[in-house]
Order: structure tokens, then sequence, then C-alpha cells
């Protein structure tokens, strides 16, 4: 592996110094020849190289983009391919460095290169197929502070086609992280997965949205849903990964119902099911006075699983 992964930087690495384009396409060719043959499901870096050469072929495409309609058509796809790269990648290593890197990567050059910028704008008007393009340019608006701008488009491609489920996971995010309002995100979010698809995404996000709103049961089916259908490295049940929700949430109450020297078992109205919480949550002093039958407020964080509890108040 480790020596399939040397080769494959080799490759990239003279691609990027090679100045004729067929030169280019050979050495970029057998680096992803190497990367598809590595086993990526323990490891990041297939995944982030392969995205860093699509990075490398975008760039060079944007410095020669002039003022076609086609050529803003061409490039707009080749930011598409990139677009579902990363998100792909993301989705199996969410905290993985170099994978986010590309990304910021990704919106620094349609940032930076006007043209670049220009030519999805472009893109889009003339009709390019699929979200994907909307939801690059919805990031960037919302990157520069253009909240209003990052939603109008996004609300353009679900006009074009109300089922898309990429488009509407992302406008219920969008309104999720500017407004807190779980409820109104609701069917955008029912819009993001199908009953027979395999998205798991959008499932976890639904599902902590009901959580959020009361609806327990139907949670925890979602949540079940994600923990079958999610690859192994994809939100480990290890961790609480405090989520644009949790903040929607805030502290509830919750009571104790079993307790061990590191962990202990909340039960709230939310959920259906005990709620984890590890005792790093508290000083160890605090700790030790936490008794079995207490009532405590607490914050919801969430994993693969289902929410978790973090930041435990005693309740006098």
């Amino acid at each position: 592996q480790t020596f399939k992964h040397t080769l494959a930087e080799i490759n990239a690495a003279r691609a990027r110094g090679e100045q004729s384009d067929k030169a280019k396409s050979v050495y970029r060719g057998k680096a992803i020849r190497l990367l598809n043959a590595v086993d990526s499901r323990k490891s990041s870096y297939a995944d982030h190289a392969m995205c860093k050469i699509k990075l490398d072929e975008l760039k060079e495409f944007s410095n020669s983009l002039g003022d076609s309609d086609d050529r803003a058509l061409e490039f707009a796809e080749l930011g598409k391919e990139l677009h579902q790269s990363v998100e792909l990648a993301k989705t199996k290593f969410p905290d993985d460095a170099e994978i986010l890197r590309v990304e910021a990567e990704l919106l620094e050059l349609i940032d930076k290169e006007p043209q670049a910028r220009l030519a999805l704008e472009r893109a889009w008007k003339l009709g390019v197929k699929g979200s994907r393009v909307a939801i690059q340019l919805s990031r960037k608006y919302s990157a520069d502070g253009d909240k209003e701008r990052a939603l109008e488009v996004l609300k353009e491609a679900l006009a074009r086609d109300d089922q898309d489920r990429p488009a509407n996971l992302e406008i219920a995010k969008r309104m999720i992280e500017t407004s807190g309002n779980v409820a109104a995100a609701q069917l955008n979010l029912s819009r993001s997965y199908s009953i027979s698809d395999r998205s798991y995404e959008g499932r976890y996000w639904h599902a902590q949205t009901l959580f959020a709103l009361g609806e327990g049961e139907r949670a925890l089916e979602l949540f079940q849903q994600v923990d079958d259908l999610a690859p192994s490295e994809y939100l480990s049940k290890s961790e609480v990964f405090r989520t644009p929700i949790s903040k929607v949430i805030g502290h509830q109450y919750a009571r104790v119902v079993s307790k061990q020297s590191t962990y202990l078992f909340v039960r709230s109205d939310l959920y259906p099911e005990n709620i984890f919480v590890h005792s790093h949550c508290l000083d160890q002093s605090d700790w030790d006075q936490i008794s079995v039958g207490q009532r405590i407020k607490l914050a919801f964080g969430f994993n693969r699983k289902g929410p978790v509890g973090y930041d435990l108040k005693t309740v006098s």
C-alpha cells in the first residue's frame, strides 16, 4: 500500500511539472490507476490524493477559461466532479485535514480567480445539469457573508427540480445554520434521501432535527439506518459531534438512570432510549456527586448511533 501511495504521489508531482497536456494526462492516469488499487477503507490517503489530482486539473483549466460558454460549462463539470469527490471523502473521513484543505483550496480558487467564479455563475445560468454547481456557489456566497444569495441559488436549483436530493440537504443545512429553524427544514430533509437509497448524511441530519422536535421514535429509526448504511469510518461511535442542531437544542432536563465509574446513562423526554454521557464532561469532584435518580441538565451532541450527552450540569 505504501509503495503504491509513493508511486502515485511521484506521478502526480510529475504531472504538475510537465508543460504539455499530453504528458500531464499520462502521469495523472498512472497516478489514478495506482490510487484505484489502494484499499481506502482504513486510510484517507487515496481519497485526498485523488481529490488533489482533480484540483490540479481544475486550477490549470481555470487559467485558460476565456469567455466561451462551452469552456464555462466544461469548467463547471470538472468542478462538479471534484466537489463530488470531496463530499464522498468527507463522509468517510470527516475530520481529515488534507481533505478539508482540498475543499478550502477549491473555494479559494473560486474566490481568487474571478474567471473561475464567473464561469460557474455563467454555467449555472446556462442550465448546467444537477445541483452541484449551485451548491458550490452557495457555499462561496455563504463564506463571503452573503447569506441571502447563498439561499437564493439553492432555491433556484430546487425550482428546477424540487426532488434534487443534494440541493434539498444543502438548503436544509443552510436554513438551520442561519436561522436555527429545524421545523422549517423538515420538508427539505425528507427529500434529501429516499426509502430505497443508501444516503446516510441526509438521514443523519433529519434524525437530529426530529430529536430536537421531540419525535424520538422517528429519530431513533433514522439513526439506526445511518449506523447500518454508513461506512465504518463515518462519525465514530466513540465521539461526540457538536452540530448546529446541538446549539438549537441547548440544555435540556434529564434524569440519571444508571452510573458507572466513567460513564452514566440518562433518560430524556426527547428520546425513547437511554442516552450515554462520559465522565469527562464534568470535573471528577462534581462527577462523584452525581447519583442514580438525580435530575440534571445537559447538552446533546450526536454520532452515527444517535444522541450523546455532554456539558452536564447538576440541578439543585
